[in-house]
């Protein structure tokens, strides 16, 4: 991605996978504990 000139990548991770926060804290990541998600379900499907 540094080559491709991409400065900044986000991923969210749900507050219950300690494993995929430790994978992207391993890679280098940082936790951001100043955002938060904010979803709005639009369809009875808790899934979407």
């Amino acid at each position: 991605m540094k080559a491709e000139g991409i400065e900044k990548v986000n991923f969210f991770v749900k507050a219950d996978n300690t494993a995929g926060l430790a994978f992207w804290l391993n890679l280098g990541g940082t936790r951001r504990d100043d955002l938060l998600a904010v979803s709005l379900l639009l369809s009875d499907d808790p899934n979407a």
